[in-house]
């Protein structure tokens, strides 16, 4: 594995005195009332429990995440500020566009596109908590006809393949295929699973997906693999949308490949990281034309 910068190590939240202490009221009163045996109260508190947040989107629209776990909520109130040039080229695509959302976690940017666009949208994700969450806000929204999930890791190969999962959570992310992440975490309990690995291409001919013409890759460091995998698709392409990191070699040979299949940068946006200031997310464009 290629060396990580030692800026990029140790990424992860760290909860304030806040929520520390909410976590030990919480704590004590499940140990008080038993919620984490099976008795009648446990099972059915747990049964009944859905907690949803509304979040409104523009044209009268509104989105529904489900919630119950804190990144969950952070995820789904963080919609609009995260990553606000992504915002910018969603509003832009039309109902025509095919959208694959590689790197999909919990359908959030998903579910936005398959709302407000109403386009078709292929949600590429393999880790088993992310698709579950997936499908419950696809559900919840009314979107599976037109947010298709793809359960499967894209990839510059198609095999099964070791996946190194940084804990067993809800929403979680830095996850790698193939190898461990480049970006050391500073929680979890990290795991290997077998996972179902598929170029973008092939996956394309084996179901007869139709060809995107957006594409967002935000696959934590593993983006070449994806790049890779997708040779024969990137004519096709108009727009790719894409986290890279200017320091890592293999996202340098991302760059190549991109300029050498006709893609120039659109835009460049810097991702807010106290640790480093190598990484943006880029919005390139096809500039040979679509074949």
């Amino acid at each position: 594995m290629e060396s990580t910068p030692k800026n990029h190590n140790k990424y992860g939240y760290k909860p304030d005195l806040a929520v520390r202490i909410t976590r030990v009221v919480s704590n004590a009163i499940i140990s008080l009332f038993g919620l984490n045996s099976n008795n009648r109260l446990s099972v059915e508190l747990q049964q009944q429990l859905n907690p949803t947040i509304t979040i409104p989107i523009p044209e009268n629209k509104q989105l529904i995440f489900t919630t119950g776990h804190g990144r969950l909520l952070w995820r789904a109130n963080t919609l609009f500020t995260e990553e606000e040039m992504i915002i910018d080229w969603f509003n832009s695509f039309e109902k025509k566009d095919i959208f694959y959302d590689i790197g999909a976690n919990v359908g959030i940017y998903s579910s936005y596109v398959g709302k407000l666009k109403e386009c078709k949208v292929y949600s590429f994700e393999p880790e088993i908590n992310n698709i579950q969450t997936m499908y419950s806000n696809f559900y919840q929204n009314k979107l599976l006809d037109n947010c298709i999930v793809v359960p499967l890791a894209a990839d510059n190969e198609t095999k099964l393949k070791p996946f190194h999962i940084r804990e067993f959570t809800k929403g979680g992310a830095l996850n790698s295929i193939g190898r461990e992440s480049f970006y050391e975490s500073q929680i979890g309990n990290p795991f290997v699973s077998q996972t179902f690995c598929m170029k973008t291409d092939d996956i394309i001919d084996l179901y007869k997906l139709p060809i995107p013409t957006k594409v967002k890759v935000d696959v934590d460091s593993n983006e070449l693999k994806v790049i890779e995998g997708m040779i024969h698709t990137l004519n096709h392409i108009k727009e790719l949308y894409i986290e890279l990191d200017k320091s890592i070699d293999e996202h340098k040979s991302v760059f190549k490949i991109l300029e050498e299949n006709g893609f120039i940068v659109k835009k460049e946006e810097k991702v807010n990281l106290k640790h480093t200031s190598t990484i943006s997310n880029f919005l390139f464009e096809n500039n040979k034309g679509i074949s």
